[in-house]
């Protein structure tokens, strides 16, 4: 709960511009419920930029279907996740050592 409230306070006090708007798709039906009690704390110009929309022909009413990916009937390709390689996480462990005052010059 605290942590929600902060966070709207967070983008309606700090970034009430950065926000275009949040399309939500395919919510499970218990955010429905949630959302009833949240969008009573929102700003009301920030509420009327959240919408939800329940296909991905609705969704092209939003966003146009070539800058969408393909499993959402776009044109673009899938986003396919990579994870770290080994050189990565080398670096990552090198980064944090150093962060920690550990690293040696």
């Amino acid at each position: 709960y605290q942590h929600i409230k902060f966070f709207i306070n967070l983008i309606e006090n700090y970034y009430p511009e950065l926000l275009g708007q949040v399309i939500i798709l395919n919510a499970p039906w218990i955010f429905y419920g949630c959302w009833t009690i949240i969008s009573k704390w929102l700003d009301p110009t920030l509420r009327d930029e959240i919408r939800f929309v329940k296909n991905e022909v609705e969704l092209a009413q939003h966003i146009d279907p070539s800058a969408l990916p393909r499993r959402l009937n776009g044109a673009q390709p899938d986003f396919e996740y990579i994870g770290p390689t080994a050189d990565d996480d080398a670096m990552i462990a090198t980064i944090r050592a150093d962060a920690q005052g550990k690293a040696k010059a």
